[in-house]
């Protein structure tokens, strides 16, 4: 993913209704439970509820997981 993609993918947009969120990663949407597991690009996994702009989600995990 080249920067401006992954600078993009930092944006993230949480949405608490009923213990979801809805994440964007520029053209995509990934809507999850708050306790999902988001694999990083460093192998890491953290729960979706923990992301924050600064963390480098991998993108086969958007790509898996988009709406």
């Amino acid at each position: 993913v080249d920067g401006e993609e992954r600078e993009e993918i930092r944006k993230i947009v949480e949405n608490y209704k009923n213990n979801r969120i809805i994440m964007e990663f520029g053209d995509y949407k990934v809507d999850c439970e708050e306790n999902t597991d988001v694999l990083l690009s460093d192998g890491k996994y953290k729960k979706a509820k923990n992301i924050t702009e600064n963390d480098d989600v991998d993108a086969s995990w958007i790509l898996n997981n988009k709406k």
